[in-house]
């Protein structure tokens, strides 16, 4: 979508059918985002069946949407894009805060128990008041929790470090080296005795607790990584996704399918499905066991940036073109 406000209305009448279409114009014209049905109901539950994915669409009027988050009891949804940080509930539709940092917000993350929301900005923000708690010491490109709540990694850019900060006090208790000072990705096992960190010429696995470096996996040219439950770690690589065993290092698949650059990657809480994220505006989901390709959804109409499960049943991503989409999985 371009700037110009009757362009993406256009695009909008052409994309949404029926009733809808009045509201989302009516939001373009305010400067809001809402989160509606195609049907213009504003229930969160995905639609049933791959046959009719995901209508549930936060539309952002500013511009792109980069990142997307689901607190871990799938209530509530958080967005990134602009300078801000957006915080909706995901049964309802309703925007409960608007969480507006100081540059671009490339990536958010809720903490463990739901109580804070970390950016990439090195903010810390309460989601029941929307206040900022404090100002972490780590900032950059990528951000995540560790599962115990109590580490918080950012980093990237052109110092070419990760920061680790104490969520307690906002202090950056470790620094860990990149091999690069473009972007990267983090991901933290899920018994968060490991951190891995793609800088888009390598991934390497990390020690939280004392920085140590455990093993190094060549990358080329991407920054998505994911851990799954059973110790898998998802790895974008230009246009294909490799998956590892994280403990051995060996490589368990190859995934092939995207024509461009791959942006992001996610495991399934389950461990049964991979989702990856591109440039070619496509979704596209796998059997993360056998390495089958399973669905394609296209109902993107620009780069896709960022690809989460909330739970085994949807499977949310957050695009260029303004919107967020929430997909059903239930079917696999």
């Amino acid at each position: 979508m371009t700037s110009g406000g009757g362009e993406r209305e256009s695009r909008l009448y052409k994309w949404v059918a029926g009733v809808v279409v009045p509201i989302l114009v009516a939001a373009i014209a305010t400067g809001a985002w809402q989160i509606w049905f195609r049907d213009g109901s504003k229930s969160g539950q995905p639609a049933p069946g791959p046959s009719t994915p995901g209508p549930l669409t936060a539309v952002d009027a500013a511009g792109a949407v980069h990142a997307v988050a689901f607190s871990h009891d799938g209530s509530r949804l958080a967005t990134g894009g602009g300078n801000a940080a957006s915080l909706w509930n995901r049964a309802t539709g309703e925007r409960i805060f608007d969480l507006v940092g100081d540059a671009l917000v490339e990536a958010v993350a809720f903490s463990p128990d739901g109580r804070f929301l970390a950016t990439n900005l090195g903010d810390l923000w309460d989601v029941n008041t929307g206040d900022r708690v404090r100002e972490l010491a780590c900032a950059g490109w990528d951000v995540a929790f560790a599962p115990d709540g109590k580490l918080v990694a950012a980093g990237g850019g052109p110092k070419g470090t990760v920061g680790l900060c104490d969520v307690a006090t906002g202090e950056r208790i470790r620094e860990l080296a990149l091999t690069s000072t473009s972007g990267v990705g983090l991901a933290f096992s899920p018994d968060g005795t490991m951190l891995a960190t793609n800088d888009y010429k390598t991934v390497q696995l990390w020690n939280p607790a004392t920085g140590e470096q455990i093993r190094t996996i060549a990358s080329a040219g991407s920054y998505g990584v994911a851990f799954g439950k059973d110790g898998k770690l998802a790895i974008s690589s230009g246009e294909l996704v490799r998956l590892w065993n994280a403990a051995t290092g060996e490589q368990i698949h190859t995934f092939t399918g995207h024509t461009q650059y791959v942006t992001d990657v996610a495991l399934s809480p389950n461990g049964h499905l991979l989702a990856t994220a591109s440039r070619d505006h496509t979704v596209q989901l796998w059997n993360a066991s056998t390495g089958a390709h399973i669905y394609t959804y296209n109902g993107h109409s620009n780069t896709v940036w960022a690809v989460t499960f909330p739970d085994d049943k949807s499977l949310a991503s957050a695009s260029e073109d303004h919107t967020v989409r929430l997909w059903d999985v239930t079917s696999f």
